[in-house]
């Protein structure tokens, strides 16, 4: 039997939410902790790529004045809003995990069911 951990671990600094982002994956990958799905939420955040700009992302003005944080990623992709309506997840697994399956379809399938029941091990806690 794998262990795998789950965290529901958030913190109000959404600096340090993308801190712990980027080093559950890291640790994982070096074998010095086990595959981890991550629950968290931010309070009024942009998180943007690590390949984007802020400043052609959003106005970083209307941030300030209503008190949006921008963070960046270690990860590409597009820019996001984030706010206390939203669950945020991550899952992070070695890159050779034996179960992983091979076809994408497959592997949102797993993901997607790993998510299902964090949510169900949560409302039980």
């Amino acid at each position: 039997m794998k262990i795998w951990r789950l965290l529901d671990l958030e913190f109000k600094d959404p600096y340090m939410n993308l801190a712990v982002e980027e080093a559950i994956p890291r640790a994982v990958g070096e074998r010095k902790a086990p595959p981890t799905l991550r629950l968290w939420r931010n309070d009024k955040t942009v998180v943007i790529g690590c390949f984007q700009k802020a400043e052609q992302e959003v106005d970083l003005d209307v941030c300030r004045e209503m008190g949006i944080k921008v963070v960046k990623r270690f990860t590409g992709g597009g820019a996001v809003y984030h706010d206390h309506g939203n669950l945020n997840y991550a899952l992070s697994l070695p890159k050779d995990y034996p179960e992983v399956p091979q076809d994408y379809f497959e592997i949102y399938r797993h993901i997607s069911g790993a998510i299902v029941h964090s949510h169900r091990l949560t409302i039980l806690l």
